[in-house]
């Protein structure tokens, strides 16, 4: 729904402000897990890995997401 879409555009959004803001909470989030991934340098690239996490985490914890009619 488009409404749903603006509020996870907006979301992202929100996310890489932050992460902007707070590069070594970004550079965190993705040393997280069995394959780190260091070898990025861009902060810029770190930031919206480290959104896009989130946003995945959103997504994947819908209703739609863990049930199938």
């Amino acid at each position: 729904a488009p409404q749903e879409l603006d509020l996870l555009t907006r979301v992202t959004t929100r996310f890489q402000e932050d992460y902007a803001a707070t590069p070594a909470d970004a550079r965190a989030l993705l040393e997280v897990g069995d394959a780190p991934d260091d070898a990025v340098e861009d902060p810029s690239r770190v930031r919206d890995l480290a959104s896009f996490t989130l946003l995945a985490g959103i997504l994947l914890c819908r209703d739609e997401a863990l049930m199938k009619n």
